[in-house]
């Protein structure tokens, strides 16, 4: 979990029905059923070696107020920027980009 600066820390595992990685609805609502949280998931960061769909795998997920529940330490930096990551990817992403598309909208108005 993150906020859009810092790295908070992990969930503990827990299972979904759907084992279709690009899939998140059932983590976010099992997020929200778990923990009282909601999340936006930016992207997948970890994975099974053999990458087929199904298995263990972490997704960095942004929050936008403070998390009350134990989380553990992450140890590496999901949030280190890439040249080729997509701007939806990264914290503040999914929100910047509703607030382009409301502003162009806005503007044809």
């Amino acid at each position: 979990m993150c906020t859009d600066d810092r790295v908070l820390g992990a969930l503990p595992p827990f299972a979904v029905e759907v084992p279709w990685w690009p899939e998140v609805s059932d983590i976010v609502a099992t997020v929200r059923r778990r923990y009282g949280l909601d999340v936006t998931v930016l992207r997948l960061i970890g994975w099974p070696t053999d990458r087929r769909a199904g298995g263990a795998v972490s997704y960095i997920a942004e929050v936008d107020r403070p998390v009350r529940v134990p989380l553990t330490p992450w140890l590496t930096d999901p949030l280190e920027q890439q040249p080729h990551r997509q701007p939806w990817a990264i914290p503040g992403g999914p929100s910047a980009l509703l607030s382009w598309a409301t502003d162009r909208l806005a503007d044809q108005a």
